[in-house]
């Protein structure tokens, strides 16, 4: 006895060789073409109730077998729409045979093997047969050949989505339903091809279910959120796409479209009622959250704008229960911190011990989110938390009031954008007895100190909660007219903005790079060399940022050219660091700046520019050979390094070539013992074009071991230099000598190997 699985195997296939064949077929099918195919009334009734009444039921059985009545199948009504029955083409004599054969032949065994007369092969060729002209040849074939072989392979088959959803409409007809699925699902993954809009109609129009899935488990609706597909999304969902059907990674169609930015996907679920103060994303995050670190305030503020909770209060297991802005901050995340505040979320509640009433010591230390920013030298929260009015004056547990808590950690700025509080009470006292000024002189902190007592300043002199005067502000709008005014009234030309980088009104200018500002307040007295909290004079923020006439104008009313900023870096080493050629012009041609200058790393210009790699490098350095001819270019940095190495590791091939031009020596070694011969770099073509660029001798080097090998120069083992290179080398590793044509040598002369391959071969003789 056969396994049913090898019985099921060959039913199959006996079904799939019956496609189209004549034998046995009892069955014809009109198509539109004119053609016909031949096919098994069993078969089709095997795969829809409707062919089953047609051909099995025991009204259209009893008659359409009935050997009195050889046409009575042309009465029968079809059960199904646009299906005619034609009537059979039969003789009366092959009818008349087929009955006698009937009578006179019947099987008396069932298990005998029955061979076909000729009269039941006769009875056989009596067929009904079905019009389909109506439908389109191909996808009646198609759908035929889908009923014998249970393959619908739409990569092969198919012309277009119509095609597909030609035969999903037929298949709906005669009530295929597993054909429909698969139709269904070969529009799915047709989709991003298309386009999911027009899936989307296609199935709308054909009533299909717009939440069937793919195989990977992915609806249209997802499928739209993450091609970006913002207008096919909300067609869907403007269709009865359902909003709460999750992906197989548990995220809802709400969270794909924040995380795909899709802020009209988001508006038009929330519109549906969504529920937003108990959904979750997949991670547990609220969907503000998600929003928020996702960096886009678009989404979050629609949120919001649909009453979502700004707080969302959550436990974190054995420490205390906290809300989205104690998180944000926690985190150091001042965006979203900022974000919260204006969305109205409570700014004043420290956080809570668990339910239990126990937690870590932060469950009990009552501090406010203001206090939390002071701590964290959260400067834009902390000015955000001022302007929604964030009480200035709550205490925590040690009575400290947020000014407290900025003088103790030294935040200067802080500091002084609470003390410009007008409702900030500074009577308040920690548990200590200290008020803020008394806290100020505690801890060593005079200038805390000095802005308390200067808390009423001149009008003109007061600051924005960004620490920024008025003269500040109108220099960086570039308000030359509010800039003149100001120096009219006598401000103090002289005030810093009061953030972390202590800048002037002329640092300002310099950055803005309006020269008609800069030389009004220098006209009005402002000090020309004034620093930075990096030493840095208004030249070097000029020099960096390539304002070469603020360079000149500096230069003009003789600012110190040589100032060194907190690396020694002087305004040179800046410009070639940022690869700005006309400041670099304008720093050597126009002034005695000493461009041999070294840093705290040894390094003079040319290593910065050659470290730092611009596009430009190669053309800076020949206006520093143009105005000095005896550059030392082989110049070592604290670390060995030369700026032809350098350039080398960064492959900067232009500037490589220049410097090699100029006599840069191509042996020198760092103190790591690294040269461009040995360096780890990922391709040594650079270093052999380099070598078959070589114009003319470059200068020797020198070192008490062998640069190839590292053996020790010793009485046996005496020093050579490679003719070609200039590398210093043992015998060994230069055995070979040859003509250097190109430096005209008039007899061999000693090369390396890798040399001599490159002179014997060119550049690609040892890649």
């Amino acid at each position: 006895m056969w396994p049913q699985g090898d019985i099921d195997s060959l039913v199959d296939n006996i079904i799939k060789n019956l496609y189209n064949d004549q034998r046995l077929s009892d069955l014809k099918i009109r198509l539109k073409d004119g053609t016909t195919l031949h096919a098994h009334k069993i078969v089709l009734a095997a795969r829809s109730k409707i062919w089953y009444g047609q051909f099995l039921s025991s009204a259209s059985t009893s008659s359409s077998s009935s050997p009195e009545s050889p046409n009575s199948a042309a009465t029968i009504t079809p059960n199904f729409a646009n299906i005619s029955l034609a009537t059979p083409t039969v003789n009366n004599t092959s009818t008349s045979t087929n009955n006698n054969n009937n009578n006179n032949n019947s099987i008396s065994n069932n298990n005998s093997n029955h061979v076909p007369t000729q009269s039941t092969v006769q009875q056989a060729q009596s067929q009904f047969e079905i019009d389909w002209s109506d439908v389109d040849t191909e996808v009646a074939t198609t759908l035929l050949s889908w009923v014998y072989t249970n393959e619908f392979d739409y990569d092969n088959i198919f012309h277009d989505e119509q095609f597909i959803f030609n035969c999903m409409k037929v298949a709906k007809r005669f009530k295929l339903t597993p054909l429909i699925n698969q139709c269904e699902k070969c529009l799915l993954a047709m989709a991003p091809e298309v386009g999911l809009d027009k899936i989307a109609r296609l199935l709308l129009e054909g009533q299909a279910n717009m939440n069937t899935t793919n195989e990977a488990g992915y609806n249209l609706l997802h499928l739209a959120i993450m091609n970006g597909d913002e207008k096919g999304a909300i067609y869907l969902l403007k269709n009865s796409a359902d909003i709460n059907m999750r992906t197989p990674t548990n995220q809802s169609p709400l969270e794909l479209a924040i995380r795909h930015k899709l802020p009209q996907v988001v508006r038009m679920i929330c519109q549906k009622d969504y529920d937003l103060k108990n959904v979750k994303c997949s991670n547990g995050d609220p969907p503000l959250w998600l929003a928020l670190t996702n960096r886009d305030e678009n989404i979050a503020s629609i949120l919001v704008e649909y009453n979502c909770d700004t707080n969302c209060w959550e436990e974190v297991p054995s420490k205390y229960v906290h809300n989205l802005l104690h998180r944000a901050l926690d985190q150091n995340d001042e965006q979203t911190a900022s974000f919260l505040i204006r969305s109205g979320c409570d700014c004043n509640s420290p956080r809570r011990p668990l339910e239990n009433g126990q937690g870590d010591e932060e469950a009990f230390d009552n501090q406010t989110p203001l206090h939390i920013a002071c701590g964290w030298n959260m400067q834009n929260v902390v000015q955000t938390l001022l302007e929604h009015h964030a009480d200035i004056n709550a205490q925590d547990s040690e009575g400290r009031t947020p000014l407290h808590v900025a003088i103790i950690n030294q935040h200067e700025i802080i500091t002084n954008l609470l003390v410009a509080q007008q409702q900030l009470d500074l009577k308040l006292r920690d548990k200590y007895g200290q008020n803020a000024f008394a806290t100020a002189m505690s801890t060593k902190n005079n200038k805390a100190a000095t802005a308390i007592l200067g808390r009423e300043p001149h009008a003109a002199e007061k600051y924005d909660p960004k620490g920024r005067t008025f003269l500040h502000l109108a220099i960086l709008k570039n308000d030359i007219e509010s800039v003149l005014f100001l120096l009219s009234v006598h401000v103090n030309i002289h005030s810093r903005v009061q953030d972390s980088s202590k800048l002037t009104p002329l640092h300002l200018a310099v950055q803005v790079g309006s020269e008609l500002i800069i030389r009004n307040l220098l006209l009005a007295g402002a000090n020309i060399n004034d620093t930075t909290v990096q030493n840095q004079t208004a030249l070097h923020i000029a020099a960096s940022h390539d304002h070469h006439h603020i360079c000149q104008i500096l230069l003009e009313n003789n600012i110190d050219f040589d100032g060194t900023d907190t690396d020694m870096n002087n305004a040179l080493h800046l410009a070639c660091q940022n690869g700005n050629l006309n400041s670099c012009k304008v720093l050597l041609t126009e002034s005695q700046i000493s461009a041999n200058a070294l840093n705290l790393r040894g390094q003079n210009p040319v290593h910065l520019l050659a470290q730092h790699g611009k596009e430009n490098a190669a053309a800076i350095l020949e206006i520093f050979m143009k105005c000095m001819p005896e550059y030392p270019i082989n110049t070592q940095d604290a670390e060995g390094n030369t700026a032809l190495l350098l350039a080398y590791k960064n492959g900067n091939a232009n500037l490589c070539r220049a410097l090699i031009r100029y006599g840069a020596c191509l042996g020198s070694t760092n103190k790591s013992g690294v040269n461009i011969f040995n360096a780890p770099v990922a391709s040594k073509n650079l270093l052999y074009r380099l070598l078959d660029f070589l114009p003319q001798e470059p200068p020797w080097a020198d070192a008490d071991s062998c640069l190839e090998c590292q053996s020790t120069f010793k009485i046996t083992n005496r020093k050579h230099h490679c003719r070609h290179c200039g590398r210093i080398l043992c015998a060994k590793c230069s055995p070979r000598e040859l003509v250097i044509t190109k430096f005209k040598s008039p007899k061999p002369v000693r090369v390396c190997n890798i040399c001599a391959e490159v002179l014997a071969y060119g550049e690609t003789s040892s890649g």
